[in-house]
């Protein structure tokens, strides 16, 4: 999946790009934010929901997104929830 193909899925469901730092990016849309990194083997994808994580939100949200994504299980609490989608070489 190439950079624009992400962005161009995400302002399909009313994201708006607020951060382009090459491989880094980010969207936002009313009280959701998400950043983009793609950085490193696969792509990491991360949602927050009024700067919280809400699990149930960020899975049914990417599930919509991404089906292809997968939860990343973290030990400790953050602020947003963490998805990976690999890439397709």
């Amino acid at each position: 999946m190439t950079k624009q193909e992400i962005i161009k899925r995400f302002e399909s469901f009313g994201f708006k790009l607020g951060l382009d730092q090459g491989l880094v990016f980010g969207f936002i849309k009313r009280n959701t934010t998400s950043m983009c990194s793609m950085i490193g083997e696969n792509i990491t994808i991360s949602l927050s929901f009024n700067l919280k994580q809400d699990k149930d939100r960020a899975v049914k949200l990417m599930t919509q997104l991404f089906p292809t994504a997968t939860y990343i299980e973290q030990n400790e609490l953050l602020h947003a929830c963490y998805f990976s989608i690999r890439r397709i070489n």
